[in-house]
């Protein structure tokens, strides 16, 4: 930072503020970001920086405003699943979902055979 002080009689000491070292703003761990950040699109052609955002493959693929396929993992007669899934089909914006169901154990003792 540069600065420069005066002394006045009447109001006394002031200082006033010139130019600040942008360098010391952003701070070390700020400096190594933007470093890495700019390393990705240097080092690989499918990261790209657009204005202020860096675009990749996964970044321009459409996706649906909801997700509408859904793996639930849940116990053969869990009430929280059944919950879950009444929640989805009774939804205010008309969504229909396709859930596929696998049921396994989650929680409580596990038995397992030891030959």
């Amino acid at each position: 930072m540069q600065v420069a002080v005066e002394y006045h009689p009447q109001y006394g000491l002031s200082v006033t503020l010139l130019d600040v070292d942008t360098n010391f703003t952003l701070g070390i761990l700020e400096q190594k970001r933007n470093e890495t950040l700019q390393r990705l699109v240097v080092e690989n052609e499918f990261i790209e920086k657009d204005g202020e955002y860096y675009q990749t493959r996964n970044s321009r693929l459409h996706l649906n405003a909801v997700i509408q396929k859904i793996a639930l993992l849940s116990s053969i007669n869990s009430a929280g699943s059944e919950d879950f899934k009444h929640t989805l089909e009774v939804n205010n914006f008309g969504y229909k979902f396709f859930i596929d169901n696998y049921y396994t154990i989650v929680q409580g003792r596990i038995i397992q055979n030891c030959f």
